[in-house]
């Protein structure tokens, strides 16, 4: 379900989607159908690009594979708008919900409902015919026989992020929406090979390119999306989450090896970790709890790590600017310097620790 849409001449309305397993009554029976999807059900992708709409003509619809179970689509055509709710249950065995206008007196809105309503149930019945679904429903196994359409919206007219915080920016982020985002927001997206948005991602080769996009390429913001460990909370797994923080671990090792080795003393990095919200496993959703937040330079932090050799007086500055918070958890992290603050903060912050170590 993490897909951003971009609206696009002709006009258009576009849903972040997943793909789920629908029975009898249009009960949803699990919203996440298997998170090994492109494995098998990219032909089911297919059966739904370019699907025409009974009674609709002239509207087209686009549908495109995003990571594991997600999707987005498009539709296009006069008239539409985004002012719609969508067909997700967001809880599983829930009956698949009718889609509305926002606003009951918006003739766009009641109109563009019905439309995706309409879409909706042809999506059911091209996927319950699908031959991949009905060898499945045969083999015992959940079939992808609906789409959840959820999340409709169209592209932001926003300043850029490197006009508001005098920053150019880059990102490393294979999940479709953070990636949407930044492309929302004028910010490069660098691909790179191996990094999935799932729990196969090479996570050393995310950390490992943002650091030479950082000291090899006219970058001075650089933002790396790590998506697994919120994917364990979805699927209530203590080891998957445990695993997924492991390989975060070692992909910090990577980097700091790296920055170690180089050379770039002139260079000092700021490198800031966070999340954006928490998924705690017994939950298995999204909730509200505060997340732990840190802000240090490269050069404070080998040092920390005893990697830091020939300390000179800038260096010494930069070691000295800290806190006594010693470990990255949400309870050590309240007692440090930066206190509690909301996410709307967190880009300032950066910004005027930026401009600190620039002074030093």
């Amino acid at each position: 379900f993490f897909f951003l849409m971009i609206r696009r001449p002709p006009r258009s309305t576009q849903s972040r989607s997943s793909a789920a397993s629908d029975v009898y009554k249009r009960q949803v029976l699990k919203r996440r159908v298997d998170r090994e999807f492109p494995e098998w059900g990219l032909p089911l992708i297919d059966a739904i690009n370019g699907l025409k709409i009974p009674g609709y003509e002239g509207y087209t619809v686009a549908c495109v594979h995003a990571t594991e179970h997600r999707c987005g689509i498009k539709i296009s055509g006069p008239g539409l708008t985004d002012a719609i709710t969508g067909t997700d249950p967001l809880k599983d065995n829930l009956p698949l919900r009718e889609v509305k206008a926002k606003n009951p007196d918006d003739k766009e809105g009641r109109f563009t409902a019905d439309l995706v309503n309409k879409f909706s149930e042809t999506i059911e019945k091209v996927l319950s015919e699908h031959p991949l679904n009905i060898h499945r429903e045969e083999k015992g196994e959940p079939a992808g026989n609906i789409i959840l359409l959820r999340g409709c919206g169209s592209r932001l007219n926003v300043e850029s992020f490197q006009k508001r915080n005098e920053m150019k920016s880059f990102m490393i982020a294979p999940t479709a929406i953070i990636n949407g985002l930044g492309q929302t927001i004028g910010i490069d997206i660098v691909k790179v090979p191996g990094t999935t948005g799932d729990y196969n991602s090479d996570l050393n080769a995310k950390g490992l390119t943002a650091i030479k996009q950082l000291l090899d390429e006219d970058y001075d913001f650089g933002f790396v999306h790590i998506k697994g460990v919120d994917d364990a909370g979805h699927d209530k797994s203590m080891d998957l989450k445990s695993s997924q923080i492991k390989k975060v671990e070692k992909m910090f090792a990577s980097i700091a090896k790296e920055l170690s080795e180089r050379k770039d003393s002139d260079t000092a990095l700021l490198i800031c970790l966070t999340g954006d919200h928490t998924t705690p496993i017994v939950i298995g959703d999204h909730t509200y709890e505060p997340v732990p937040f840190t802000l240090t330079s490269h050069v404070a932090w080998l040092n920390a790590l005893g990697l830091k050799a020939n300390i000179n007086e800038r260096d010494e500055a930069l070691v000295e600017l800290r806190d006594d918070v010693t470990r990255f958890d949400e309870i050590s992290c309240a007692k440090g310097a930066l206190g509690r603050f909301s996410g709307c903060q967190v880009i300032p912050t950066i910004s005027r620790f930026r401009k600190l170590i620039q002074s030093l």
